[in-house]
Protein backbone atom coordinates (compact mmCIF):
# COMPACT_ATOMS: atom_id res chain seq x y z
CA UNK A 1 0.00 0.00 0.00
CA UNK A 2 2.73 2.79 -1.12
CA UNK A 3 3.23 4.33 -4.45
CA UNK A 4 6.39 1.75 -5.31
CA UNK A 5 3.76 -0.90 -4.78
CA UNK A 6 1.11 0.65 -6.80
CA UNK A 7 3.34 1.48 -9.39
CA UNK A 8 4.91 -2.36 -9.74
CA UNK A 9 0.90 -3.17 -9.50
CA UNK A 10 -0.05 -0.78 -12.63
CA UNK A 11 3.20 -2.26 -14.62
CA UNK A 12 2.19 -5.55 -14.61
CA UNK A 13 -1.77 -5.00 -15.15
CA UNK A 14 -0.67 -2.57 -18.11
CA UNK A 15 2.95 -3.40 -19.14
CA UNK A 16 2.38 -1.36 -22.11
CA UNK A 17 1.80 1.45 -21.05
CA UNK A 18 4.26 4.11 -19.34
CA UNK A 19 3.10 4.47 -15.56
CA UNK A 20 4.14 8.27 -14.54
CA UNK A 21 3.57 8.31 -10.64
CA UNK A 22 3.21 11.47 -10.22
CA UNK A 23 0.43 12.02 -12.71
CA UNK A 24 -1.05 9.31 -10.12
CA UNK A 25 -3.59 10.33 -7.55
CA UNK A 26 -6.75 10.42 -5.76
CA UNK A 27 -9.43 11.96 -4.76
CA UNK A 28 -11.15 11.84 -1.09
CA UNK A 29 -14.32 10.65 -0.02
CA UNK A 30 -16.88 12.53 0.42
CA UNK A 31 -17.76 10.98 3.84
CA UNK A 32 -19.61 13.12 6.79
CA UNK A 33 -22.05 11.93 9.14
CA UNK A 34 -24.25 15.00 7.95
CA UNK A 35 -27.48 13.87 5.86
CA UNK A 36 -26.36 14.12 1.97
CA UNK A 37 -27.81 17.28 -0.11
CA UNK A 38 -29.49 15.98 -3.36
CA UNK A 39 -30.68 18.95 -4.67
CA UNK A 40 -29.48 22.97 -4.61
CA UNK A 41 -32.12 25.25 -6.80
CA UNK A 42 -32.69 23.49 -9.93
CA UNK A 43 -29.53 21.78 -9.67
CA UNK A 44 -29.76 18.04 -9.10
CA UNK A 45 -26.30 16.75 -7.31
CA UNK A 46 -25.71 12.83 -8.16
CA UNK A 47 -22.86 10.35 -7.03
CA UNK A 48 -19.70 12.03 -5.00
CA UNK A 49 -21.54 15.48 -5.73
CA UNK A 50 -24.47 14.17 -3.51
CA UNK A 51 -22.19 12.41 -1.10
CA UNK A 52 -23.64 8.93 -2.08
CA UNK A 53 -20.70 6.92 -1.12
CA UNK A 54 -20.40 3.86 0.92
CA UNK A 55 -18.79 4.80 3.79
CA UNK A 56 -17.86 1.43 5.20
CA UNK A 57 -16.29 0.22 1.69
CA UNK A 58 -15.84 3.58 -0.28
CA UNK A 59 -17.93 2.16 -3.42
CA UNK A 60 -20.04 5.10 -5.08
CA UNK A 61 -19.68 4.21 -8.59
CA UNK A 62 -23.10 2.03 -8.08
CA UNK A 63 -24.86 4.72 -5.90
CA UNK A 64 -23.54 7.35 -9.15
CA UNK A 65 -24.78 5.45 -11.55
CA UNK A 66 -28.18 5.09 -10.31
CA UNK A 67 -28.59 8.74 -8.93
CA UNK A 68 -27.57 10.04 -12.48
CA UNK A 69 -30.48 7.92 -13.58
CA UNK A 70 -32.38 8.74 -11.19
CA UNK A 71 -32.37 12.49 -11.36
CA UNK A 72 -32.58 12.06 -15.69
CA UNK A 73 -35.93 10.07 -15.30
CA UNK A 74 -36.69 13.15 -12.28
CA UNK A 75 -36.19 15.76 -15.01
CA UNK A 76 -38.78 14.14 -18.04
CA UNK A 77 -42.11 14.21 -18.26
CA UNK A 78 -43.36 14.36 -14.00
CA UNK A 79 -45.89 16.79 -12.95
CA UNK A 80 -43.92 17.53 -9.17
CA UNK A 81 -41.16 19.29 -9.44
CA UNK A 82 -38.16 17.11 -10.21
CA UNK A 83 -35.90 17.89 -6.90
CA UNK A 84 -39.52 16.71 -5.42
CA UNK A 85 -39.92 14.24 -7.71
CA UNK A 86 -35.67 12.86 -7.40
CA UNK A 87 -35.42 13.32 -3.45
CA UNK A 88 -38.33 10.85 -3.41
CA UNK A 89 -37.52 8.04 -5.93
CA UNK A 90 -33.99 8.29 -4.59
CA UNK A 91 -35.02 8.08 -1.04
CA UNK A 92 -37.10 4.93 -2.19
CA UNK A 93 -34.06 3.34 -3.88
CA UNK A 94 -31.41 4.12 -1.21
CA UNK A 95 -33.46 4.03 1.84
CA UNK A 96 -32.86 6.85 4.73
CA UNK A 97 -29.40 7.63 4.36
CA UNK A 98 -30.66 9.39 1.50
CA UNK A 99 -33.19 12.01 3.56
CA UNK A 100 -32.78 15.39 3.61
CA UNK A 101 -31.74 16.50 7.16
CA UNK A 102 -35.32 17.83 8.99
CA UNK A 103 -36.38 21.37 8.30
CA UNK A 104 -35.69 23.38 11.25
Amino acid sequence: PNRRGLGALLRGLFPDVPVDLDSVGAHRLPLSSARPVLTAGRVLLVGDAAALVDPLTGEGIHTALLSGLLAGWACVGRSEPAGDAYRRVLRRRLGPSSRPPPAV
